[in-house]
């Protein structure tokens, strides 16, 4: 089994702060270092488990906060190395996240390696990252993955989920090879 990690600025590194993903041929297995947010990417799968572009659970292991799941590759992988894809990306990110849109749902991070390939089809992963207008997310809750302090907006002491979501999107070049 490999570690998943993502390319940034030329480099490999971590995935996220709160999960380390090990994969192999068709299977990616993420384990959680909280239940926090092992819990909302399962309530999130849940949402969204009938949806085309969501992954296909295999196994979760509560005990472990380990959630396994069909797997090809990262789209993060496929950009940063330059592989073509037999469909049109952006109009695929743009089509998942207008439908999520349309349920109430905003995918905070909308990031290349939080999307995968399988089948020819873009799935999207890290579940946890949706919120809806009645999410609370305390913001000391937050402190240890506040990556940039422009893009997360806090009213009161808490994300205001939608403003966090439309700064992403306007600022999509900083983590897309080209806006969204």
């Amino acid at each position: 089994m490999k570690v998943l990690e993502k390319y940034y600025n030329g480099h490999l590194g971590p995935l996220s702060d709160l999960y380390e993903a090990r994969y192999n041929e068709y299977c990616l297995f993420v384990q959680f270092k909280d239940e926090y947010w092992f819990n909302r990417e399962l309530e999130y799968y849940s949402k969204l488990k009938n949806k085309s572009y969501c992954y296909e659970l295999i196994d979760v292991v509560e005990k472990e906060k380990l959630i396994a799941y069909t797997y090809e590759d990262n789209l993060n992988h496929i950009l940063y190395e330059n592989r073509p894809l037999e469909f049109d990306y952006k109009k695929e990110v743009k089509n998942i996240l207008t439908d999520l849109e349309q349920q109430g749902i905003y995918k905070v991070n909308v990031y290349p390696h939080t999307f995968f390939v399988k089948d020819g089809q873009l799935k999207i992963s890290d579940l946890y990252g949706c919120t809806t207008d009645l999410t609370i997310l305390q913001q000391e809750s937050l402190q240890s993955i506040v990556n940039n302090k422009d893009r997360f907006k806090f009213v009161d002491g808490f994300l205001d989920c939608k403003s966090t979501y439309k700064y992403t999107l306007e600022h999509s070049e900083d983590y897309w090879p080209e806006k969204l």
